[in-house]
């Protein structure tokens, strides 16, 4: 790869195409005897459907087909994609719900027409009673004993506490200590490009052909395998071009899995574009959280204690798990050394759009605590005399890792960039320059690729006991394997006063959580393959066996390595 990167300009590629008018989207898709689909979406937030009357709708000139819930009771639920030890009580939609409807903008009913105007048109004529139920509307609603339930299994999706250090000791030995609430709220994607899914059904081959609007293909092609029932090799999904994605079209909708259905029980191309005012109703949204923070400052200005309790609303269901929260929950101490930290998280169900990752899947709601937590302790640092260099003297402690005085750091570059070019040392001089032009010192910290399941001989040996694969180890790939290969490449792009360090990470797992890494991180067919009711009595018989197992099988060590040198 010879060409430059940094510093320079790169030239984009599409651009030319995509302002001439010749991009290709799902609304392009031209098949011949194409039929469109619109939805019917309840308008209530919590609601018993007690009647659906299609027959007027049907008779509406154009119409093909109005979908209702009877006809597709048999495709159950959407999975859990993303299961967690902490999930208390998992709830993932109906296809099309059978009795409740959870949210405003839910997908109730469809309605199959020679066009689109024909298919919105029926709507008007299609008629759906609905018995208003109590509506749980915010996250503190959520936590009342005597407020309505979301699901009959309670307002509560998953508890989860993490614990490092004693936080309550050192916040009770703390120069300075800071208490707040936070309340970040919701937001969503918006793309330009609403979502879309076009369907083919190929008679002879017994195959369907998908063009989505999807962030996750590979997803979306096992899930219909899955609901269609139909071996994987028989479901094609092709994505062009996309007008925006940022994690809503990462998640498989209704309408993704019914517009196939009804393409192969019609043998005719279905379409289905999403109106801007669905893409506003209904889209996967993020962001809702509540933050009690509590933050323990040393009289020199070290974090000594970081204490967050947090609610975050799921929305009224989790079919991509807690992943959002728990990202949350382990990215808020940031880039800082926090000696003692404690975070719980309460994730719960609202009757409001479900929520899924958006545009950063809850790393800016920590980092927005972290941020303004320090600025309230540099606040009241200079308030105790200690002058404007407060906020700065929160950073000390984070960098007193580095192999280099603090003073002497004049760049410091993350890891998964001098990943982009071929020469770590070159790249590291490049960046240094463009950033820092006759900086004294590139400095970097990354970790070396160690596969947490490689030297632990009694993980080795639980994994053999549940009869687990282990993926192939790529020891080409790591970026180093020791502080000294480090300093060596720096040596040789012409780095002066080279010196690294390496330190130990140790990551401890609970059984449930081990089992989690074991589901979706291991290489193998032991989960991928089994029908959802096998898949959780194998769960269960796993995780009794884990729980048996010595406590130290689920510890790994981690190296971090660090290194700098002078900028010559």
């Amino acid at each position: 790869m010879g060409e430059r990167l940094f510093g320079a300009s790169v030239r984009r590629r599409e651009d030319a195409r995509l302002v001439t008018g010749r991009g290709r989207y799902v609304a392009d898709v031209a098949l011949p005897g194409l039929l469109h689909v619109a939805v019917h979406r309840s308008p209530h937030a919590h609601a018993r459907v007690v009647r659906i009357d299609a027959e007027a709708a049907r008779r509406r000139p154009g119409v093909v087909r109005v979908l209702v819930p009877a006809d597709v009771a048999a495709l159950g639920r959407l999975p859990l994609l993303v299961p967690h030890s902490s999930l208390i009580a998992p709830a993932c939609p109906e296809i099309l719900p059978q009795e409740i409807v959870s949210y405003a903008g839910q997908p109730v009913a469809l309605v199959v027409a020679e066009s689109a105007v024909a298919a919105a048109d029926a709507l008007d004529a299609l008629v759906v009673e609905y018995e208003p139920l109590p509506a749980v509307v915010a996250a503190d609603d959520a936590l009342k004993s005597d407020g309505p339930r979301v699901h009959p299994g309670g307002n509560v999706a998953a508890r989860y506490t993490q614990r490092v250090g004693d936080p309550a000791g050192a916040l009770g030995g703390a120069h300075l200590v800071l208490r707040e609430r936070f309340h970040l709220h919701r937001g969503a994607g918006m793309a330009i490009e609403t979502r879309a899914i076009a369907a083919r059904w190929d008679v002879d081959l017994g195959q369907v052909t998908v063009w989505s609007t999807t962030q996750a293909p590979q997803i979306l092609r096992r899930l219909l395998a899955r609901s269609l029932k139909l071996p994987e090799h028989a479901v094609r999904v092709v994505t062009q071009d996309i007008g925006g994605g940022f994690g809503p079209k990462a998640i498989v909708y209704a309408e993704d899995i019914l517009v196939p259905y009804l393409a192969r029980a019609l043998e005719r191309p279905v379409r289905f574009v999403e109106t801007r005012r669905e893409h506003l109703l209904a889209v996967t949204q993020e962001r809702d959280q509540w933050h009690e923070v509590e933050l323990g400052v040393a009289r020199d200005g070290r974090i000594v204690a970081l204490r967050d309790s947090f609610v975050h609303d799921c929305g009224a269901f989790v079919s991509w798990g807690v992943i959002v929260p728990i990202l949350t929950s382990v990215t808020v101490p940031g880039p800082y050394r926090v000696p003692n930290y404690e975070v719980t998280l309460t994730a719960v169900y609202t009757n409001r759009v479900p929520v899924t990752p958006v545009r950063g899947a809850g790393r800016p709601q920590a980092v927005f605590v972290m941020e303004r937590m320090l600025d309230l302790a540099a606040e009241g640092a200079d308030r105790l005399g200690d002058g404007a260099r407060g906020r700065l003297r929160l950073l000390q402690g984070s960098f007193d890792r580095m192999p280099v005085a603090n003073e002497s750091m004049d760049v410091a570059i993350s890891s998964f960039v001098i990943q982009l070019v071929p020469s770590r040392a070159a790249g590291l001089r490049e960046i240094g320059r463009v950033l820092r032009p006759g900086g004294r010192f590139a400095c970097i910290t990354w970790q070396a690729e160690s596969n947490p399941f490689e030297p632990d001989d009694a993980f080795l040996t639980a994994l053999d006991e549940l009869e687990i694969d282990v993926p192939p180890i790529d020891h080409d790939a790591r970026p180093y394997t020791s502080p000294e290969a480090a300093a060596a490449e720096l040596r040789r792009g012409g780095f002066g006063r080279v010196q690294a360090r390496i330190e130990w990470l140790e990551h401890r797992y609970t059984p449930e959580s081990f089992l989690a890494v074991l589901e979706h991180w291991i290489e193998s067919d032991l989960f991928e393959e089994l029908e959802p009711e096998m898949r959780e009595r194998l769960h269960l018989l796993t995780l009794d066996k884990l729980r048996r197992l010595p406590a130290d099988t689920f510890v790994w060590r981690r190296p971090l390595i660090s290194v700098a040198g002078d900028l010559r």
